[in-house]
Order: structure tokens, then C-alpha cells, then sequence
């Protein structure tokens, strides 16, 4: 079985149809965990229309916890030997888990994988971007060379770290935080080169990022340049989000655009 992790807040407008994308895939075997995460607007009754689908469960929190909190709420409640991500408001193609799981039980050494995606934004398609089959070292000191909402893992992998890391540093880069704790501990993942999932992104890419997040970003680097042994290259690149942010925006977005796109 593929539990499938979702946290939404304030998704009324997209909420069903990411859901689904999810439980019309070709691939059935699977719970859909939904956690509304404090939201004010129809999420509560847009989840309890889809409620006639039994693989699809809905957890409510009465205030708004955060993205690791509701994944980590979520993880715990799974049954699945498998773990998917999928967010609120992006679309997954419809044989997504299926070729994710093939790929995953064709390669053992592997502990997740993600895929190619299209870049949404209002409805629109405006590009498509791809990863490196199988990222390396060089990679992930760069940034994040996975998708997180088009990501399937291993529940054991998951388990060895313990979710994900639920603390102020790593707001907004929960995801970058796990892959390379995953690293740590010898756990390496890969990327389909197909496009199986539409992802919304604006196209106004630097509008993603606050100082906050910037300065998390750099917090997760440098915690990482040293678990991980990265040396000098590694702890330069931990302030790569800080230079990147005093980029003029017209500048950031081109290379943004460039950066793993097709």
C-alpha cells in the first residue's frame, strides 16, 4: 500500500482536484491523509464531499500548526510500506505512483524517488523542469535536486530519520532538510525523467522566498555542510540563498528558470 501525505490550508479553490488526481490514478491500492491544517474557508466541506471515497482520510486541527507538524501527524498515521507527498494545489498525472513504485522496486538501493514536472501557474502551463536521474554530492550542495510534492518513499527510510524535522530553521525547507538528513545516513534517492506532475510555481519565482526562509535555507546548509563532511565548497555554498536574495528580481528569475529546466 502508498500512503499518500497531504497538509492543506486554505485550499477550498484546488483542494478537490489535487485529491483527485490522486484517487482516479491508475495505481488503487492506496489511503489518501488529508490534514486540514486550521483552515477558515470551505476545505472542511470541500474534504467532506470527497468523503465517500473510504481511502480517503481527513484529520482537522483547529489551529494552524504547520507544514511539518500536519506531514509528521500524517506519517504517523500511515499504514502504507510506501510514502507519498502531494500537495493541495498541484495535479498528479495519473500514472504517477504507479511508474514511481516500479521504478523504487526496481532499484532496492534506493530509498525515494521523484519525477519531472510542468510548471503551473494559474492554470497555465509555462515550462517544464527535470533533475538529474541520479543526484550526487555536487547537487545537493547546490539545492534541492527533488520535487517534494512528486516524491515516493520508502516508509523504513522515512522511519530512520524520524520524519521530518519539525523546528523554526526549517520552515519552508522541510523538504531540503530531509533529503539531506536521508544523505546522512546513506540513503539516496533519484528522479524519473518523465513529467508526472503539474506543479504550480509562479513564474515570479523570487516572490517563494522571504528573509525568513532565506535565512532557514542557510541554516539547513550549514548544518549540513557539517554532518556531511562538505568542507570548504560546502560551507561557501550554505550562503547561497543570502547572495541569491540580493539578486535584482528580473536577474533571480532567469536563473531560476534555467536552473534544471527544459
Amino acid at each position: 500500500m502508498i500512503s499518500v501525505l497531504m497538509c492543506t490550508y486554505q485550499s477550498a479553490s484546488t483542494l478537490e482536484r489535487a485529491c483527485r488526481s490522486i484517487l482516479d490514478g491508475s495505481y488503487k491500492d492506496l489511503e489518501l491523509i488529508v490534514v486540514d491544517d486550521g483552515s477558515t474557508d470551505f476545505t472542511p466541506a470541500v474534504l467532506e464531499q470527497l468523503a465517500f471515497d473510504p481511502r480517503l482520510r481527513a484529520v482537522r486541527l483547529e489551529q494552524n500548526m504547520g507544514l511539518t507538524h500536519g506531514l509528521n501527524l500524517a506519517l504517523a498515521q500511515a499504514k502504507g510500506a510506501y510514502i507519498a507527498r502531494m500537495d493541495a494545489d498541484d495535479v498528479s498525472h495519473p500514472d504517477r505512483l504507479s511508474k514511481e513504485l516500479t521504478y523504487l522496486e526496481a532499484h532496492p538501493e534506493l530509498g525515494y524517488v521523484s519525477c519531472a514536472v510542468n510548471l503551473v501557474e494559474d492554470g497555465t502551463i509555462w515550462g517544464e523542469r527535470h533533475f538529474p536521474d541520479r543526484p550526487t554530492v555536487d547537487d545537493l550542495m547546490h539545492g534541492n535536486p527533488y520535487v517534494h510534492p512528486g516524491m515516493l518513499f520508502r516508509k523504513e527510510a522515512l522511519d530512520k530519520v524520524n520524519g521530518y524535522r519539525d523546528i523554526p530553521q526549517t520552515v519552508r525547507c522541510e523538504d531540503y532538510d530531509l533529503v539531506l538528513r536521508l544523505k546522512a545516513e546513506g540513503i539516496d534517492g533519484g528522479n524519473l525523467p518523465e513529467v508526472l506532475l503539474d506543479y504550480t510555481e509562479r513564474r515570479d519565482s523570487s516572490a517563494r522566498h522571504t528573509r525568513t526562509s532565506r535565512l532557514n535555507e542557510c541554516w539547513v546548509r550549514r548544518q549540513a555542510a557539517k554532518y556531511l563532511h562538505w568542507g570548504p565548497k560546502g560551507k561557501l555554498l550554505a550562503y547561497k540563498p543570502l547572495l541569491l536574495g540580493m539578486l535584482p528580481k528580473s536577474l533571480y528569475n532567469r536563473l531560476h528558470r534555467g536552473k534544471w529546466a527544459k
